[in-house]
């Protein structure tokens, strides 16, 4: 199989040299380092190079968790512009699925209705692939913003629906601080509905929000 490298930017492709030729020296797994980092940039990006929609691997969605740890290795070449309108444009996109639905943790590649079971309730929208309430998806979209702007120092994503999607975060993680009389969601999971919690600083989180 040959490596797909000529089709990565400039200057990703010397990122995967440099990575190559440290691993070649060293703990060794060079040129499977190569092919996995030429992939995930070929393979898994989908449409408008300024609004991609990214595949996640095992489902056929957009995780939000799993797009940002598919996608932070590329933060290395993102003083190309180029690399960073893609990256940037991802974080766009995060943010339109947080204000979609922020209790989702995945979504489809616009509304195809698209969804991985019919249990959620009330019934998502045709955005979304699976709504599984994920702290760690919506720190993901904080986290990814912000480390692109770190290593930028441009603040161009950070604008429009992201500032909109870090209120809703915020918004969500206020209620869910007194989850008990505060939110609207439940969650039932294999061993029945989740026991009422006390209140508490932290945000609550448990799998498979729907009504409480």
């Amino acid at each position: 199989m040959p490596l797909p490298d000529e089709s990565l930017p400039d200057s990703l492709a010397a990122v995967s040299d440099r990575a190559s030729a440290r691993l070649a020296a060293g703990a060794g797994g060079a040129e499977t380092f190569r092919r996995c980092f030429a992939s995930a940039w070929t393979t898994t990006l989908r449409g408008d190079p300024a609004y991609p929609f990214v595949i996640t691997g095992d489902i056929p969605a957009m995780w939000l968790r799993d797009t940002v740890g598919q996608l932070r290795p590329y933060l290395t070449g993102a003083a190309d512009p180029d690399v960073r309108r893609v990256l940037g444009g991802i974080v766009r996109r995060m943010a339109a699925a947080v204000l979609a639905d922020p209790y989702a943790n995945a979504v489809n590649d616009g509304p195809t209705g698209h969804r991985v079971d019919d249990h959620d309730r009330p019934v998502p929208g045709p955005d979304i692939w699976e709504r599984k309430y994920e702290l760690d998806s919506l720190c993901a979209v904080l986290s990814f913003g912000y480390e692109l702007w770190a290593v930028t120092g441009s603040a161009a994503h950070l604008r429009g629906e992201f500032v909109e999607a870090v209120a809703r975060i915020l918004q969500v993680w206020r209620v869910e601080q007194d989850h008990e009389r505060a939110s609207r969601t439940g969650s039932s999971g294999s061993t029945g509905p989740s026991g009422a919690t006390r209140w508490s600083a932290a945000a609550w989180a448990r799998r498979w929000p729907g009504p409480g």
